[in-house]
């Protein structure tokens, strides 16, 4: 997304565009942990914003242990244990 009407021909550069955020802090979101072939999903918290593929803080409901994370879709965060 544009933060500017830009002149048509003209090169465009990061701080002319922002990011786009599909998960918002304090947003409820569906969280799926996975290790290989086990995948477990539940309900929880983001704990900050983020756009696609970015790392975000999350907490699993009834949780009091935060996770780090990938957005992976709208209202969507995975995490991978190797």
């Amino acid at each position: 997304k544009a933060k500017r009407n830009l002149p048509e021909g003209d090169p465009i550069g990061k701080r002319d565009v922002t990011r786009n955020i599909i998960v918002q802090a304090g947003e409820r979101i569906q969280i799926t942990f996975q290790r290989k072939n086990l995948v477990v999903s539940m309900s929880g918290r983001a704990l900050s914003s983020g756009s696609f593929d970015e790392k975000i803080r999350v907490r699993p409901d009834g949780s009091v242990k935060s996770f780090q994370g990938s957005v992976s879709g709208e209202k969507e965060v995975r995490i991978e244990f190797r």
